[in-house]
């Protein structure tokens, strides 16, 4: 399974010249082939975005630097970690449900 930070290390890795193109294109295909039905919605949606990035820079349509610039932004734009929730200007750290009850919270969407 996919993890959001997994993927920002690799991407950094290959914007950083870390690892080629290619590796970093072996590793994206391997991993997807081996659980990419395993993963959220929201990665699988991140994979293919990658992926049509990867599609555009393999047709020309993208150069290498066009491709590190929008993969940057893709990843450093995407974030799955729940949010905090907050009552007011008070972070709330943990929920109970008798709590949820007294302040009559609705159930938070992620």
């Amino acid at each position: 399974m996919f993890r959001e930070s997994e993927i920002k290390h690799q991407v950094i890795n290959y914007i950083a010249n870390n690892q080629s193109f290619e590796d970093f294109e072996d590793w994206l295909v391997e991993r997807t082939r081996l659980d990419y039905l395993d993963n959220s919605r929201e990665i699988r949606e991140l994979i293919g975005e990658i992926n049509l990035l990867i599609f555009d820079f393999l047709d020309n349509a993208l150069n290498e630097e066009a491709l590190k610039n929008s993969l940057f932004s893709l990843v450093m734009n995407y974030s799955f970690e729940p949010a905090p929730l907050t009552i007011g200007n008070r972070l709330v750290s943990k929920v109970t449900s008798s709590a949820a009850q007294v302040l009559r919270l609705d159930p938070v969407r992620i």
